[in-house]
């Protein structure tokens, strides 16, 4: 139709016989190296190393844990404070998820590349939302206060078609303003499918709940 495409390729080598005797085996290991090749960006191509097994076993564990996290409440989220600069009062924060473990805390570094690869990431934002209406109305309920939370969502949770509704449904659940709710998405988010994107600011918009852009570029 007119329009011109730019293809680009992830390719991932494995050689015989040092990376494996059995067919399977070579096109399990180059599967790894060319997953090694898309974490380096786009158009890249990588050879099998012995590594790459313990890092793919890794991000199973760790997919596998944050299952378990997820049933087990171990997640929590600090709240990081924003200040008017010329009079230094908190006009609002921004809620951060930290994966309690084993008696420490776990830096989203760690773990959110995984969740957004395998998918999780959208029941973790779903516990997110969740949890920061819980915290605005107990901090209206205690302290008689109210101050809004922005809240990071990820670009698969964007594109999910649950993310208005799921917004919308906890804020009615805690009987909480729009307003005091901010929804923070990359500018990745919005460019993978414009229209659609179009269409959820819109409908968060007009509910009344504040909407920023995070990592603009």
């Amino acid at each position: 139709n007119e329009h011109t495409v730019h293809p680009a390729a992830s390719v991932g080598i494995a050689i015989y016989p040092d990376d494996g005797l059995r067919a399977e085996d070579l096109i399990r290991h180059a599967d790894i190296a060319m997953y090694s090749a898309k974490a380096a960006g786009s158009n890249q191509w990588a050879f099998f190393k012995s590594q790459m097994t313990e890092r793919a076993a890794v991000r199973l564990r760790t997919e596998a844990s944050l299952h378990d996290a997820l049933k087990n409440n171990e997640f929590l989220l600090h709240f990081q404070p924003k200040l008017d600069i010329k009079t230094g009062e908190v006009i609002g924060c921004e809620a951060l998820i930290r994966w309690q473990k084993d008696g420490r805390l776990i830096s989203p570094i760690s773990f959110i590349p995984v969740a957004e690869e395998t998918g999780i990431i959208i029941p973790i934002g779903r516990w997110v939302i969740e949890q920061t209406c819980k915290t605005i109305r107990d901090w209206q309920m205690r302290y008689n206060f109210s101050l809004p939370i922005a809240i990071n969502v990820a670009p698969q949770q964007f594109l999910d078609a649950s993310i208005v509704p799921d917004i919308k449904q906890a804020t009615l659940r805690y009987q909480i303003a729009p307003e005091l709710l901010e929804i923070e998405i990359t500018e990745t988010s919005l460019m993978s499918d414009i229209e659609s994107s179009i269409i959820k600011l819109r409908e968060l918009k007009s509910a009344g709940f504040g909407i920023a852009v995070d990592d603009f570029g």
